[in-house]
């Protein structure tokens, strides 16, 4: 069983120095993810758009199930590259929520020890 040692004050405040950078770096990361999931989502947009105004004004008829088939393959590549964007920021905005996590149990933990004594 591994030896249990409460962390002094010291170390308490250096952990949340640590951990607050880094929740300041995850959040400007989170910011730039969105930013990039947003471009990512306009452009899967812009292109399935153009696909479905290409294929109106071919004339030729088709099932709405067509048009969407082939709007989906014409911008699949636009759309693979807004799902990974969204996923990478789903992964930072969890980064985020472990951080502030992290941070109120070491508040908790510091609150505690003052009461204590």
């Amino acid at each position: 069983m591994p030896n249990f040692r409460p962390r002094s004050p010291l170390e308490v405040e250096e952990e949340l120095g640590r951990l607050a950078d880094a929740l300041e770096e995850a959040t400007e990361q989170y910011r730039q993810d969105s930013q990039e999931a947003a471009q990512a989502e306009a452009n899967y947009k812009l292109v399935y758009a153009h696909c479905l105004v290409g294929l109106a004004n071919t004339g030729r008829k088709m099932t709405a199930s067509e048009r969407e088939s082939r709007c989906v393959v014409a911008s699949g590549e636009e759309f693979r590259i807004w799902k990974i964007a969204e996923a990478k920021r789903a992964s930072t905005s969890e980064a985020l929520r472990t951080y502030r996590t992290r941070i109120e149990a070491l508040r908790t933990e510091a609150a505690s020890r003052r009461f204590q004594g």
